[in-house]
């Protein structure tokens, strides 16, 4: 009986899985020591600001370390000679690497999910934060806030998963030269990512639309204990520009997703 593409990709999502296992809870490990250090020096005898600057360092090791695994994805199935399995099976190079990306961004957002509640404890221990914090439950803008903050943070995640699939091309393309492939996956990396990002901008350019445009700027005046809340004209994020700017990076992460795979399927040698 043939197999579907659904149990191949959930076959090799889990095998992905398996083989980040160690990493993950090491990393895992390194993020919950080291919080509850912060959390424990805040509490006795650091100002919260050092552990909050700490803290936020952590969380931001989270996408590097992700982002570096892509690339030993690539090296470990060479290194552990899994490419030969993983070549002979009876399925795609789109496959294959869907369940690579899914397996990277499952590991990011459990790790991440993990690093931000140990942040946000810190900005909420944070005297000032606090303040804010009971101004932004009480006034009418919350929702245009939460919409705001939720624009940036979309982007920013379809931006990493560009890179991700960018570090897959760059890894893929070294592996077609027998020496000097480290340093041929670097430039190429270098060179994709510069290529890539001018394109969206020309492109941005073409159809008129800034990626950031006379919108609204939200700004909290803050005054000892005294918050208040206003909207100015200013900067800001146009549903419209969110909207280029999304499909310009769906669009280069297909394409060179499809490069990848088709690269991987017809030329990359054992």
């Amino acid at each position: 009986m043939k197999i579907s593409n659904g149990k191949k990709l959930a076959t090799l999502y889990k095998k992905d899985l398996a083989a980040a296992k160690f990493e993950t809870l090491l990393i895992m490990g390194f993020i919950l020591v080291g919080n509850l250090f912060l959390y424990y020096k805040a509490k006795t005898s650091w100002p919260i600001e050092i552990s909050l600057v700490f803290s936020t360092l952590i969380l931001g090791f989270v996408p590097l370390s992700t982002f570096f695994r892509a690339f030993s994805f690539i090296r470990s199935e060479w290194k552990e000679n899994t490419v030969y399995f993983m070549m002979s099976l009876p399925t795609t190079g789109n496959v294959i690497f869907l369940a690579k990306l899914l397996a990277l961004l499952t590991q990011f957002f459990l790790l991440g999910a993990i690093a931000l509640i140990f942040t946000g404890t810190f900005v909420f221990m944070h005297p000032q934060f606090q303040h804010i914090w009971v101004v932004i439950k009480d006034i009418s803008t919350t929702p245009e806030i939460i919409w705001e903050m939720s624009k940036i943070g979309i982007l920013l995640f379809l931006g990493f998963g560009l890179s991700i699939i960018i570090a897959f091309l760059s890894a893929v393309i070294g592996k077609l030269f027998k020496k000097f492939s480290g340093l041929i996956t670097f430039v190429a990396f270098i060179a994709i990512n510069y290529g890539t990002s001018t394109i969206i901008v020309k492109l941005l350019e073409l159809v008129n639309t800034p990626r950031f445009n006379s919108y609204m700027q939200k700004s909290m005046m803050i005054d000892g204990a005294n918050v208040t809340w206003q909207l100015t004209p200013g900067v800001g994020l146009s549903g419209v520009d969110f909207s280029i700017i999304s499909i310009l990076l769906i669009g280069a992460s297909v394409l060179l997703f499809l490069g990848t795979t088709a690269i991987y399927d017809r030329k990359v040698e054992l």
